[in-house]
């Protein structure tokens, strides 16, 4: 047997000490020296920007900062505007940029992660003092948009489909247009709707209802660079946006209020609940009080026109007494001019009080609208979205009819012509698509008014089909022509929608359908007594006859 010595013994000891060392040690270089990856940083809050301390900060930099903490990654913020960032990820100056929204003309220079962080959408924000609230209201006005933005080439296309000019003031960002509205130097601004509600307060701006341009904010790589850095940065989206409890929930949760905590019901659904619990109950107290007033006046116009009869009965008789009865009859005519003039106040009140009702009923609809549209915007699954949107839509047609009926001087008809072209207007904003313009035209008899009763179900059946229309008649296609019309033929009216579309398929039966939609437009036109015919020629047109109830032109 060999025997070592207690210095070889020693050495071979030590060497095998030295050898678990160094497995133990990492062997990668990332190890030792971190990836170092550059963020293009534009001041975009609540997504990215620089605080008071100098850190950049916002719902993208938490997810990056994540996700470099799990891959060794150190990241490198480079400051500039929107419009240079994208110069310098186009050359390769920089790895990543860390939000931009997605498009089909940007994805040709870039390439973008498949894994969406955020969906916005452009919004109009003005003054405190101003009263712009439609698209109508920006016709010839200064207006100012971003270098390069999304939401700014949407716009101008939107203005360019209806033929609106206006005047343009490009700035850098959106805190530059904020303060070129503040400071009165533009009527109204456009901005991603997320920077809108997080700066807004900031510079004392105003939302208004104008939206377009939906979009998915995502991040961006250059064209054929760093596929790896999109390939990991969607694994770790995906797995974040599973986990309730993850960074990426809790960043949203910071910068953009609290939307629920895992296992149980998140707090805007709540929310929500109670919403629509007190709206019922303000709907149904509203309804109650305003029978319970329309009840105590028309028993008081009943006692009235009982009082007027009677003084009237007493007239006749006074005529034809004596004339030693004179007197009488004098005074009896004072007291019918009295009680005439009670009656004329008394319908003046109730027209009032009528006006009152559909300034309430058009109010209740758009509170109803509105949680529609919030309860939307935290719906994922498409058809759902689809069905509140629709239902939106519908809400919205009714809505404009109390809406003109409050506005008007006659509580009882209404001017088809201007109905129709604002319930068109706001069918073709909710259904806008990036890239596509629908020329959609309106024909009326000049003049032409209809009653309530045959408006709402005319506006409901006009929201459907051209809903459905814009949906699905002209997918894979940037262009297209519609026309909407209500017209007086004889004795009848006549209502159609027509596109040059891709047309209906053969043997379709419209009041057969399964689709909710075509049941609502079969509905509908049974209860108007009418007749429904579809032409599938050079698209489709669907024609309605009906008789109305004394429609005047």
């Amino acid at each position: 047997m060999r025997v070592f010595s207690g210095e070889k013994l020693f050495s071979c000891v030590f060497v095998l000490i030295l050898s678990f060392i160094f497995t133990l040690l990492p062997t990668s270089a990332n190890a030792a020296h971190p990836r170092i990856v550059k963020v293009g940083a534009q001041d975009n809050p609540p997504f990215i920007y620089k605080d008071e301390d100098g850190r950049f900060r916002g719902l993208s930099v938490d997810v990056l900062e994540q996700i470099a903490l799990r891959e060794d990654w150190r990241l490198q913020y480079v400051s500039c505007v929107f419009s240079k960032c994208l110069e310098m990820l186009e050359i390769g100056q920089i790895d990543i940029q860390a939000v931009i929204a997605f498009s089909e003309k940007r994805a040709k220079t870039f390439d973008f992660a498949n894994e969406t962080l955020f969906s916005n959408w452009g919004r109009i924000y003005t003054g405190l003092a101003t009263d712009i609230e439609s698209i109508l209201d920006l016709r010839d006005k200064k207006i100012a948009i971003t270098k390069r933005g999304i939401h700014s080439k949407a716009f101008r296309e939107l203005m360019m489909t209806f033929g609106f000019g206006f005047e343009e003031v490009v700035v850098k960002d959106y805190a530059t247009v904020f303060e070129m509205v503040h400071n009165k130097r533009a009527d109204a601004g456009v901005v991603s709707r997320a920077f809108g509600e997080v700066r807004a307060k900031d510079f004392h701006m105003r939302q208004s209802s104008i939206v377009f341009s939906p979009v998915e904010l995502r991040v961006a790589v250059p064209r054929g660079v760093n596929s790896d850095i999109l390939s990991i940065l969607d694994k770790h989206l995906a797995l974040l946006k599973e986990d309730p409890g993850s960074v990426y929930y809790r960043s949203l949760d910071h910068w953009f209020g609290d939307d629920g905590a895992a296992g149980g019901l998140p707090h805007w659904v709540k929310w929500t609940m109670l919403s629509a619990i007190g709206v019922f109950f303000i709907l149904s107290g509203t309804s109650l009080m305003f029978r319970y007033q329309v009840g105590q006046k028309t028993k008081e116009l009943s006692r009235q026109n009982i009082l007027l009869a009677s003084e009237i009965e007493e007239r006749r008789q006074a005529e034809a007494s004596l004339q030693e009865h004179t007197r009488k009859l004098e005074l009896s005519v004072a007291d019918t001019l009295i009680a005439d003039e009670q009656l004329k106040e008394s319908l003046r009140d109730k027209e009032v009080l009528l006006q009152e009702v559909h300034h309430r009923v058009k109010n209740n609809l758009a509170v109803i609208s509105a949680l529609h549209s919030m309860q939307e915007s935290h719906i994922k699954d498409v058809e759902a979205k689809r069905a509140f949107k629709d239902s939106r839509n519908r809400i919205r047609s009714m809505a404009l009819v109390h809406e003109r009926l409050y506005q008007s001087d006659n509580l009882a008809r209404i001017r088809v012509d201007e109905y129709l072209k604002s319930l068109v207007l706001n069918l073709y904003q909710s259904f806008a698509t990036p890239g596509r313009t629908i020329n959609i035209q309106v024909a009326t008899d000049k003049g032409l008014d209809l009653d309530i009763d045959t408006l709402i179900p005319c506006g409901l059946i006009v929201t459907e089909l051209v809903s459905n229309a814009l949906k699905y008649a002209f997918e894979d296609r940037d262009s297209g022509n519609m026309e909407v019309g209500l017209k007086a033929e004889g004795a009848k009216m006549v209502l159609w929608v027509k596109d040059d579309g891709i047309g209906m398929p053969e043997g379709v039966d419209i009041e057969a359908s399964d689709s909710l939609g075509m049941k609502i437009v079969s509905s509908l036109v049974n209860q108007l007594e009418g007749e429904l015919e579809v032409i599938g020629s050079g698209g489709t047109k669907i024609r309605i006859t009906f008789t109305a109830t004394d429609s005047e032109a």
